[in-house]
C-alpha cells in the first residue's frame, strides 16, 4: 500500500484509502461480475470526484470506516433473483468499466491530481488463478502493506454475502463486497508521529515511532515566519529592523533630512559634498599662447572650462592639483589679455593659488611668464637684439629678432677707430704711418 508515494515531498496528507478486496472470475457456469472493493480506514470522509481506478473515473464519497464496491455493467443478483447494478441500486457502490485477469493484473488508484493513492499488482505467489476462481481475494487488514501477497487471502466458502448469488438463486461464489472482510484480523498498530504539534502529525497513528518533525524556532511547518509584520521574510524575533531601513540605514528613520548647498539631501551635514567654487585664470601676454600648465595649492581641483582656451579649441584636462591645456590642431590663444580658463575646485577661494607655471609659444618654446596674485599670468615678451656685442644690443629684449647690428672691422659702433694713436682718423690697423712723416717722407 502506498501511503506516501512522493517520498516525503508531499505537503498534504495522503487519504487513508486502500484497495481492500477484488474478485477476478466466478466459478464456471455462474455470472458474478468482476469487482474491486476499496476501504476508507481513516477518520475523514473522502471525495472520490475525479479519482480513477484502472483508468476508469470514480465519483461519490467514501465515508470514514466504510467500503465502496466498484464494478462494471453486468448485474449482481440477490436471493430473490433481482438484478442489482453498481452505481444504481447497490448501496455504497460506483460504476466503473473494469475487468480483472485470472492470473495477473494491476490495479492502480489515483486521486483527482493524478497522485497514486494505492497500487496492487497480483500474479505469481498470490491466491489467484483458475484454482481460486469464485473466491474473492481479501486484505486481512486494510492498514497492512497490500503489495505483499502474504497479507492477502482467498476467502473461504463461509464468506457469504447477499450480492454473491447467481441468477439461479444459488451461492457458488464467495466474497464480502461492501462489508468488512471475512478474513479481517482486527486493528493493528499504525506507526507514525502522534504529537499534534509536530509538522508530520499523523492522526491515524496509534503508536509514536519517533519520526516527529518540528518547525524551527519562530517558523511554522512551511518555513514561514510566525511573526513578520513588515513582510521582509525575516522573523520579527531575529529581524534587526521590524519596519523599513531608510536611506541612511536607520530603522524607521527620517531618511535624508539635511539639505546641502547644491540642493541635494544627505543623512548628516558632514555628508554634504564640498562646495564647488570657481576662479578665473587671467592672462596678459605679449605673445601667442600655444599651451599652458600650472599647479594649484590649497584646494582640490575638480575641473576647468570656458575662457579663451575653450574658444581656441584647447583640450583642457585636470587632476586634483594640476591644470593642463593645449591644442591638438596647432591653434593658439592670440597675444593680449583675458580669461585663460575657469578652474572649478572644492575648498575655500581664499586658499586657491597657482604654482609651477609653464607657458609655451607657438614653436613650443617656453614663454617668460610669472604668476601675480595667485590667479594672474603675466607674459611680456620684448623682441630685439640680445647679443651684448651688437651695436643695438637691447638688455630688455626677451627674444632675439635677428636685428643685431655690428661695427666695421677696427671701428666701434660710433664709427670711430678703435686704435688711432696718431689721431689722424686712420685706424692704426690700416694706417701706413702711425705717427708723422718727416720732410723726407719718412714715417
Amino acid at each position: 500500500m502506498c501511503n506516501n508515494p512522493c517520498d516525503d515531498c508531499c505537503e498534504y496528507p495522503i487519504p487513508s484509502v486502500a484497495i481492500n478486496e477484488f474478485f477476478f472470475r466466478p466459478v464456471s457456469g455462474s455470472d458474478i461480475p468482476d469487482y474491486i472493493e476499496i476501504v476508507n480506514y481513516g477518520s475523514s470522509d473522502v471525495d472520490l470526484s475525479g479519482w480513477t481506478i484502472m483508468g476508469e473515473e470514480l465519483s461519490g464519497t467514501i465515508t470514514a470506516g466504510e467500503y465502496i464496491l466498484v464494478a462494471g455493467e453486468d448485474p449482481f443478483f440477490n436471493a430473490d433473483g433481482n438484478e442489482l447494478y453498481a452505481g444504481q441500486n447497490i448501496p455504497n457502490s460506483v460504476y466503473a468499466d473494469i475487468s480483472l485477469s485470472t492470473s495477473s493484473d494491476e490495479i492502480d488508484l489515483l486521486d483527482a491530481d493524478g497522485v497514486e493513492i494505492d497500487y496492487v499488482a497480483y500474479g505469481d505467489g498470490w491466491p489467484v488463478g483458475t484454482s481460486n476462481r469464485g473466491h474473492a481475494v481479501e486484505l486481512i487488514n486494510p492498514s497492512y502493506d497490500n503489495s505483499d501477497p502474504l497479507n492477502w487471502i482467498s476467502v473461504a466458502e463461509d464468506c457469504l454475502n447477499e450480492l454473491m448469488y447467481s441468477d439461479n438463486g444459488e451461492i457458488e461464489n464467495f466474497g464480502s463486497p461492501t462489508l468488512e472482510n471475512c478474513s479481517y484480523e482486527g486493528p493493528s498498530e499504525i506507526l507514525g508521529c502522534t504529537d499534534i504539534d509536530a509538522c508530520n502529525f499523523n492522526p491515524e497513528a496509534t503508536e509514536n515511532d519517533g519520526s516527529c518533525e518540528y518547525a524551527q524556532e519562530y517558523y511554522d511547518c512551511d518555513d514561514n515566519c510566525l511573526n513578520d509584520i513588515d513582510g521582509d521574510l525575516l522573523c520579527d524575533e531575529i529581524d534587526d529592523c521590524v519596519g523599513e531601513l531608510d536611506e541612511c540605514g536607520i530603522c524607521n528613520g527620517d531618511g535624508l533630512v539635511f539639505e546641502c548647498w547644491d540642493g541635494s539631501f544627505v543623512c548628516q551635514q558632514d555628508d554634504c559634498p564640498d562646495e564647488i567654487n570657481q576662479v578665473n585664470i587671467i592672462y596678459n601676454s605679449t605673445s601667442d599662447i600655444a599651451g599652458f600648465q600650472f599647479g594649484v595649492d590649497g584646494v582640490e581641483v575638480v575641473g576647468a572650462l570656458g575662457g579663451d582656451a575653450q574658444n581656441a579649441g584647447f583640450m583642457v584636462s585636470t587632476s586634483e592639483s594640476t591644470v593642463i591645456g593645449f591644442s591638438l590642431t596647432g591653434s593658439t590663444i592670440p597675444a593680449g589679455n583675458g580669461i585663460l580658463t575657469i578652474v572649478e575646485f572644492s575648498g575655500s577661494p581664499d586658499d586657491f593659488c597657482m604654482n609651477n607655471l609653464v607657458l609655451s609659444g607657438q614653436a613650443g618654446d617656453p614663454l617668460d611668464a610669472s604668476i601675480v596674485n595667485c590667479n594672474l599670468i603675466v607674459s611680456s615678451m620684448v623682441l630685439g637684439c640680445t647679443d651684448e656685442l651688437a651695436c643695438n644690443y637691447n638688455p630688455d629684449a626677451t627674444e632675439d629678432d635677428d636685428s643685431c647690428e655690428y661695427p666695421q672691422q677696427y671701428y666701434d659702433c660710433n664709427g670711430d677707430c678703435i686704435n688711432d694713436d696718431d689721431l689722424d682718423l686712420i685706424c692704426d690697423d690700416v694706417d701706413d704711418c702711425v705717427g708723422e712723416y718727416d720732410e723726407c717722407g719718412v714715417c
